[in-house]
């Protein structure tokens, strides 16, 4: 009887211990998508990008440039030429960002980048994603027209429930950080944050929030 005792108790730490480091394992396995989009347009009347955001860009590649779960994507839309300017390396993305001082993208079409970006990343295997950071730096006329104009928030409202879709990421771990410039007249902070942004984080579950810069 103390035998079998013994056997039975060894069989269970066994399958403890089994599920233990399974689940170790599944932890560890995860990753954490990092996704810049970047809307470099002129709108006269309105604030585009300036250098402290292109710092802000360049500081959240630092941080990732290292990480090896980390996995990452940056969209400079422009148009037609967006995928030129579409990159999976960190050390690509910071060296189109030093010429975005000198350089100005079309007005950006949420519908057709949108579909663009999906597609890039449908093309990606994010099954294991654990963790997901969206940034949109946006010109104010973008954000102003995205929120409330002809595109009916395509990217604010929409992109971030699919992109759940297609990584099966829990909506408490999705991160949509919208960054404009903090000269802008025609919008501010408080506006967004607590308008439409709290709106979409109380119906979706995913975190918006918003910085100037």
């Amino acid at each position: 009887m103390k035998i079998k005792n013994y056997i039975l108790t060894l069989l269970i730490c066994v399958i403890a211990l089994s599920s233990f480091v399974g689940t170790t394992k599944n932890k560890e396995g995860k990753k954490n998508l990092t996704l810049l989009y970047i809307d470099n347009s002129r709108t006269i009347g309105y604030a585009s990008i300036n250098t402290d955001i292109m710092d802000n860009m360049n500081s959240v590649l630092d941080a990732i440039q290292n990480d090896k779960s980390s996995v990452f994507s940056a969209f400079f839309s422009n148009g037609d030429r967006w995928e030129k300017g579409y990159t999976k390396r960190v050390t690509s993305a910071k060296k189109s960002i030093e010429k975005m001082a000198t350089t100005v993208s079309e007005l950006p079409n949420s519908n057709k980048d949108k579909k663009n970006l999906e597609e890039k990343l449908f093309e990606e295997d994010l099954s294991d994603i654990g963790k997901i950071d969206v940034y949109f730096y946006v010109s104010e006329y973008y954000l102003i027209s995205d929120l409330s104009g002809d595109n009916s928030g395509l990217f604010l409202n929409f992109f971030p429930k699919e992109l759940q879709s297609i990584t099966n990421c829990p909506s408490e771990k999705i991160n949509i950080h919208i960054i404009y410039p903090k000269d802008s007249k025609q919008v501010n902070v408080s506006k967004v944050q607590f308008g439409q942004l709290s709106k979409l984080t109380n119906e979706q579950g995913i975190n918006y929030s918003v910085s100037t810069f």
